[in-house]
C-alpha cells in the first residue's frame, strides 16, 4: 500500500506539471498571435512577391501555432480539472 503522504506528494507534483504545461500552451498562443501579426505587417509594408510569400508563410505559421497552443492549453486544463475532481 502507498501511504497518504506519498499519494499527496504525487498528486501535488502532477498538478504542478499540468499547470506548467497549461501555461506553456498559453505562451504558444502568444507566440502564434505575434507571428500572425508579423506576417500581416511584413506583407503589407513591402511591395514585392517575396514579401507577400514570406508574410503569408508567417501568417499561416502563426495561425497554426495559435490553434496548437489553444489545443495544448485546453487539453491540460481538462487534465487539471479531472485530477482535481478525482481527488477531492
Amino acid at each position: 500500500m502507498v501511504s497518504e503522504e506519498t499519494k499527496f506528494s504525487e498528486i501535488q507534483e502532477r498538478l504542478s506539471d499540468i499547470a506548467m504545461n497549461e501555461r506553456n500552451g498559453l505562451r504558444i498562443i502568444v507566440m502564434g498571435v505575434f507571428l500572425t501579426c508579423a506576417g500581416l505587417i511584413f506583407s503589407a509594408i513591402f511591395n514585392n512577391i517575396v514579401a507577400y510569400v514570406g508574410g503569408a508563410f508567417l501568417t499561416m505559421l502563426g495561425v497554426f501555432s495559435t490553434l496548437f497552443g489553444f489545443y495544448v492549453s485546453v487539453h491540460y486544463s481538462r487534465l487539471y480539472n479531472d485530477l482535481l475532481g478525482d481527488h477531492k
